[in-house]
């Protein structure tokens, strides 16, 4: 999914007032998913940082591959993210887009549990077969 089909998903929750979205499609290789997320969550830090009116922040990531368990996706990065208190502190929601449109919204006091339990929901997932798998 590209980063312009992750936008146009997150849409909605993005044209409240006061909001800004750093988005993310999928990326070609494990590293780049790696520095997109960095990137986005600078956006997010700048735009936090820039206004007088604290905002409400969303970071959307293209899910499906994620969800998968593929190795080129945001799992790891994620993962990574666990124990960070910028999702708290900055209030970011997570906006996670599947390939079918579907936007799940975390909000920010959520994503770290979300998070730390996120391989045993990829497994779940698969072993219920509500993924398919494209390795």
């Amino acid at each position: 999914m590209e980063t312009s089909a992750v936008l146009a998903a997150v849409a909605g929750w993005a044209e409240k007032p006061n909001r800004f979205v750093a988005a993310r499609g999928d990326q070609s290789q494990p590293p780049d998913y790696i520095r997109a997320f960095d990137a986005a969550m600078d956006e997010l830090i700048a735009h936090a940082g820039a206004s007088a009116q604290p905002p409400v922040l969303g970071l959307a990531l293209a899910f499906s591959s994620t969800e998968r368990g593929d190795e080129a996706s945001f799992r790891r990065v994620l993962k990574k993210y666990t124990r960070s208190v910028v999702f708290a502190d900055l209030g970011v929601h997570l906006l996670l887009v599947r390939d079918d449109g579907f936007v799940w919204e975390i909000p920010p006091a959520q994503v770290n549990a979300f998070l730390a339990n996120l391989n045993q929901f990829i497994a779940v997932r698969k072993s219920d077969g509500e993924v398919d798998s494209q390795n």
